[in-house]
């Protein structure tokens, strides 16, 4: 079978935005390339200004799209890079350069591990964010209970857009590809900004988005990467398809923890099933087959026998978080302890000792810098906080970054040598606010 799932996943409605077909009047084409090197840029995401249309750049940095009218303008956005808009008054093909963000944290005026709080003032109180291309994307209120609104931010905290968020709206969720979603109890909207207002497109049913979207753990170019967890959490697999070339899922690294596989095993043998065969007054009846038929069952009764509670802590899922780091992938195993890199096709390219994995304060989650190309670990000691950068390659410490005067923060993110969270005082009636700070040295 070729990538079902996959197919699911990019007809779900959210990535007919990037992926569907598009009917005008006007072809604009061209080649986008980096402004200084002159490489073409591949899969670069573009829109029509002021529309819900858009596209992406081919293998070689080409693009092309229909428009119902001109002039039009098209918004290019690839991570790393300054977005560019380009307008167009003829069909004339066009090159067109992006320009690299310039790396100036050395040249900021704010000392390293000062935090700074954005919109200190206000009366907003977050949720939630993420990062939508440069801005910052919140799910913010106005105090407890009240309708929520989505905040496009500059990095700075200045609001850009804004838009009622559907009602009883929960969080943010960053899918696979890029895109934001928003998430109520029981739906999800994709969030869009067409670089003149904000747009909520495409609803589906919660329960559905997130069972196909939670396998997909991100993309490099033409691969996409999967993870999906088997046997009771104790193992995951990861898989990797090159969609543009229709090939099929290649396995990628498969990690189980033996020793919780094993003493699984053990407790839930022949002879468990047996007893509860054999229970009086009143027998189970799902095991009322034969003997024959339990043995050669065995482990479909084990996945499907309901545990205890304190069963079903000991068999908590595997820890083996898988990242995109400088267009390699990168798994924390923490089963094995060691740090795993792979090619974008999934060629080893080598395992180093993983000892953080010993530290029982490490969170399991990695925070990923993807325009710098770092990764740091998270670890949290009696609330409080500290970033270690990581280097994948030897498993060392690079710099440790403590985080002062605040304790207990939540959804930490790095970008552009930044990390941003969310806190509040828990001694106060303070809103939860979004806060910064510049990790410099």
């Amino acid at each position: 079978m070729r990538f079902p799932n996959l197919r699911r996943l990019l007809l779900l409605p959210g990535f007919l935005l990037l992926f569907a077909p598009l009917k005008g009047q006007f072809l604009l084409q061209g080649r986008l390339r980096d402004s200084l090197s002159r490489q073409p840029l591949a899969f670069a995401p573009f829109i029509v200004k002021g529309s819900t249309r858009g596209g992406m750049t081919d293998e070689s940095g080409r693009f092309g799209i229909t428009v119902q009218q001109l002039p039009a303008t098209l918004v290019f956005t690839l991570l790393g890079y300054k977005p560019r808009e380009v307008s167009w008054n003829d069909t004339a093909a066009r090159t067109i350069g992006m320009e690299q963000k310039a790396q100036q944290l050395g040249e900021v005026v704010v000392s390293a591990q000062k935090v700074q709080t954005l919109r200190e003032k206000d009366a907003w109180f977050f949720v939630d964010f993420r990062f939508y291309d440069e801005f910052l994307l919140g799910l913010a209120g106005r105090r407890a209970g009240a309708a929520m609104s989505l905040l496009l931010m500059d990095t700075e905290g200045n609001t850009i857009a804004s838009l009622e968020a559907p009602a009883s709206s929960e969080s943010l969720y960053l899918d696979c590809l890029g895109a934001i979603h928003v998430l109520t109890k029981d739906s999800s909207y994709q969030v869009y900004y067409d670089y003149t207002r904000l747009h909520l497109i495409y609803p589906a049913a919660r329960e559905t988005f997130l069972r196909i979207m939670e396998p997909c753990k991100g993309r490099i170019e033409d691969h996409y990467y999967f993870g999906r967890y088997a046997y009771r959490g104790l193992r995951i697999d990861y898989t990797t398809v090159n969609w543009y070339r229709k090939g099929d899922f290649v396995p990628l690294r498969s990690i189980a923890d033996s020793f919780k596989v094993k003493g699984f095993q053990t407790n839930y043998d022949l002879g468990y099933f047996l007893a509860k065969r054999r229970q009086r007054p009143f027998p189970d009846p799902r095991y009322a087959v034969s003997r024959d038929f339990l043995a050669a069952h065995l482990d479909s009764f084990r996945l499907t026998e309901p545990l205890p509670e304190a069963d079903q802590r000991w068999l908590s899922p595997v820890k083996a978080p898988l990242h995109l780091v400088a267009k390699e992938i990168v798994i924390f195993n923490f089963v094995d302890s060691l740090i795993e890199r792979f090619e974008k096709n999934g060629q080893p390219l080598g395992a180093v000792p993983f000892t953080l994995a010993r530290n029982k304060h490490l969170q399991h989650e990695f925070l990923v810098d993807a325009p710098g190309g770092k990764i740091y670990a998270l670890e949290e000691r009696r609330g409080l906080s500290a970033l270690l950068h990581v280097d994948p390659v030897t498993g060392n410490v690079l710099q440790r970054f403590e985080v002062p005067g605040r304790t207990f923060i939540t959804h930490p993110q790095v970008r552009d040598g930044v990390l941003y969270f969310l806190h509040r005082d828990p001694m106060g009636d303070a809103p939860r606010k979004i806060s910064r700070m510049y990790l410099c040295g």
